[in-house]
This record gives C-alpha cells, sequence and structure tokens, in this order.
C-alpha cells in the first residue's frame, strides 16, 4: 500500500495553490471582460493596447477638431453670404444713385440707406463665432477686429488661424484681406467701407453734380465688384475645406472602429469561453482539494 509521504502533500499543497491563482485570474478576466488586465499578463499585448489607445486617444481630438473647424467654417461661409448679399444691394442702389433725375432729397435718402448697409457689413465683419473669437479676427482676436465709425480700420492681425493635426483648417478669416485690404487686380487694394463712405458723402453733398456723383457710384461699383469677387472666391475654399472635413472625417471613424476592433482582440475575451474555463477550473480545483483533503488523512497507523 502506497503511504502519501511530505513530498506527496506539498505537491497537492502547490497544486491547489497553482489552480486557484488560475481561478482568480479566470474571475478577474470575467469581472472586467479582459483578457489583459495587467501588462504581466500579456506584456507584448499590453505594449500593443497602449499603442492603440493612443492612437484612438488623438483619433478623439482630431474628431473634435474638425468638428470645431466645421462650426466655424459653416459660419464663415454664412458671414460670406450675409456680405455678399449687403454690398450687392448696396450695388444695385448705386446704379440707381447714377440716374440725372435724382432730386437732392433722393439722393440723400440713398445716401441713408447706403450708411445703413455699411452698418451692417461692419457688424458682419465683426461677427463672433460663439466661442470667444471672431470669424473675420485674422490670426486672432479677442476684442472686435474692426473698429471707427467714419473711418473703419483694421485692428487685428492680417493673416489666418489654422488648427488641425493632421490637415490644416482654418477657423479665422483674414478680415483685413475681406473688408479693407480686398486684392484689385486693375489697381491698390480696395477698402470697401472707405469706398462707401466716400460715395456717401458725394452723396450728401448738395452741391455734388452728376459727374461727381456718377464718378464715385462707379468707383464704388468697381470695388463692390473686387470684394463680391473675393468673397466668392473665399466660400470656394471654404466649400473645399468642408468637403475635406467630411472626407477625413470618414477616413477617422474607419481608423476608430479598426483600431477598437484591434484593442479588443488584444485584451478582451470571449465571456463565454472564459466561463468554461471557469467551469472547468472549478471543478478541477475540488478535485484537488478533495484528493489533498483524502491523503492527509492517510498515515502509517491508519494501516497498523
Amino acid at each position: 500500500m502506497r503511504v502519501a509521504t511530505a513530498h506527496d502533500t506539498q505537491s497537492s499543497i502547490d497544486s491547489i495553490a497553482e489552480r486557484r491563482e488560475v481561478m482568480s485570474r479566470l474571475q478577474q478576466q470575467v469581472s472586467t471582460g479582459r483578457r489583459v488586465v495587467e501588462p504581466k499578463d500579456d506584456p507584448l499585448a499590453a505594449a500593443n493596447a497602449e499603442r492603440m489607445r493612443s492612437s484612438l486617444a488623438r483619433i478623439e481630438i482630431e474628431k473634435r477638431t474638425i468638428g470645431y473647424a466645421r462650426l466655424v467654417l459653416g459660419q464663415a461661409d454664412g458671414a460670406l453670404a450675409d456680405s455678399t448679399a449687403t454690398v450687392q444691394s448696396a450695388r444695385e442702389l448705386l446704379l440707381s444713385a447714377t440716374s440725372p433725375i435724382q432730386t437732392p432729397a433722393e439722393r440723400t435718402a440713398i445716401a441713408q440707406q447706403l450708411r445703413g448697409m455699411r452698418d451692417q457689413l461692419l457688424s458682419v465683419a465683426n461677427r463672433s463665432d460663439g466661442a470667444g473669437n471672431y470669424i473675420f479676427g485674422g490670426q486672432g482676436a479677442s476684442t472686435a477686429p474692426f473698429v471707427g465709425t467714419d473711418a473703419i480700420a483694421f485692428q487685428a492681425q492680417s493673416g489666418e488661424r489654422n488648427i488641425g493635426q493632421e490637415l490644416r483648417y482654418t477657423v479665422s478669416q483674414d478680415g483685413n484681406a475681406t473688408f479693407t485690404q480686398v486684392s484689385s487686380e486693375s489697381g491698390p487694394p480696395v477698402n470697401l467701407f472707405d469706398q462707401l463712405m466716400g460715395v456717401i458723402r458725394v452723396l450728401e453733398l448738395p452741391a455734388s453734380s452728376a459727374n461727381a456723383i456718377r464718378d464715385a457710384a462707379n468707383a464704388t461699383i468697381g470695388a463692390i465688384d473686387t470684394g463680391i469677387a473675393s468673397m466668392s472666391l473665399r466660400r470656394t475654399q471654404i466649400g473645399e475645406q468642408l468637403r475635406q472635413i467630411d472626407e477625413h472625417e470618414t477616413s477617422l471613424s474607419a481608423r476608430d472602429e479598426q483600431d477598437r476592433k484591434y484593442l479588443s482582440d488584444l485584451i478582451d475575451i470571449d465571456l463565454a469561453v472564459a466561463i468554461s474555463d471557469l467551469s472547468a477550473h472549478q471543478l478541477s480545483l475540488d478535485a484537488s482539494i478533495k484528493t489533498y483533503q483524502m491523503m492527509s488523512r492517510i498515515n502509517l497507523f491508519d494501516r497498523l
């Protein structure tokens, strides 16, 4: 008859301890839903998982960035549309002002309407984006970029502000180039506010001749046409950026889904398989404990 030895007993104890450790790990995996809970569980998988988490964090930042860029670009497109409509109305009004049959009172009335349109254009030029910045704030402005009444000046820094890690998006338009230093192919840069004020003064002056009114109106119409062309180009550029945002967002979503799947493959468990393994190891542990209990009762005196 084989008698249990100290070595056999210790082997049983070690086997029980090992199975309990496996059980503890399986229970933790089932409760967390993860195969890799700590780096020591699978160092290579843990390192790759950390790399995927970093990638997902960058994707999330980029998504928030393009969400903000889409919002601000949409606001800029709307502001440019409003500006275009305002100066287009001023253009039509100026065409009527060149009529030789206009009376001084009628010209004064036209001047008053133009003042209102100029004020409206200034309001659009100083429009906030709702987040503490200004749509036409150049490289960034915490206060209204355009100041003045009769003479209006751009007080921010000319240029654009761009954001984005992978692609760059304009979130602050160059107000100077849009309203006060509009590029002209046939002459010096155009200041829309100055041009409007100039023709307003001519119209308000009772002594202005028909020729003086016509020349001032035509000069302002030319400046307005330059401004409209510039605004149209900017809206085209904004439309292209919005198209790029849509494409980039689609790409980011695909990458996000792929990275999340890979991360899940690295660290998550098949819950059904894990529960089955847990049950199997529980049975094995129970059997080991019973075996140990039987062996611990066996000694030489039991056989005498």
